[in-house]
């Protein structure tokens, strides 16, 4: 169930590309084409804790996944978009 102040999937939630890139220095389609390499469990997980703003309880109620599952699927993920960033 979501909390009514919940963002949701169709909310924008990020600012324009063009505003996205002058603040980070055209990091954004690097960090676009980094989360594409990783796999659908470990995408799922950070963009609903990152973008979404669920804590990972919340997400391991949303995905039917015990938490520590949720933890080590953050944990993976964030650690190979580091991989994929110093690239």
């Amino acid at each position: 169930m979501v909390a009514p102040d919940r963002r949701q999937p169709g909310d924008r939630l990020v600012p324009e590309p063009a505003a996205v890139e002058r603040e980070s220095g055209g990091r954004a389609e690097e960090l676009a084409a980094a989360l594409s390499e990783l796999g659908p469990e470990q995408r799922a997980v950070i963009v609903l804790r990152y973008l979404l703003e669920y804590t990972p309880g919340e997400i391991a109620e949303l995905l039917d996944l015990p938490r520590g599952t949720v933890n080590s699927r953050l944990r993976r993920g964030l650690d190979r978009l580091e991989e994929e960033l110093r690239q």
